[in-house]
């Protein structure tokens, strides 16, 4: 899942290099998405990486301005809660 997701991110920005905003907003979630599974599936070994979320969400913010940030921003909020709720 995480590399295919990946290489389809690069494919849709090789054949239209223009910016995005709806492949941004794909990226975030994506993002989110591969991180709560890595942190689901890791359980008590990955639980240190939690604060990725925070940083994924800066970088979102910081790199493509106020919308993503928010795209990302209840994408890793809700990752969070999901992994919260379904990791023992």
């Amino acid at each position: 899942m995480g590399l295919a997701g990946a290489w389809l991110l690069l494919l849709l920005a090789i054949l239209d290099p223009v910016p995005s905003p709806l492949r941004q907003y794909l990226a975030a979630i994506f993002d989110a998405a591969l991180l709560s599974a890595f942190l689901h599936f890791g359980a008590k070994l990955a639980a240190p990486w939690y604060p990725l979320y925070l940083l994924t969400t800066f970088y979102a913010g910081f790199r493509f301005g106020p919308a993503p940030l928010a795209v990302a921003a209840v994408a890793n909020l809700a990752g969070f809660a999901a992994v919260v709720a379904a990791t023992p």
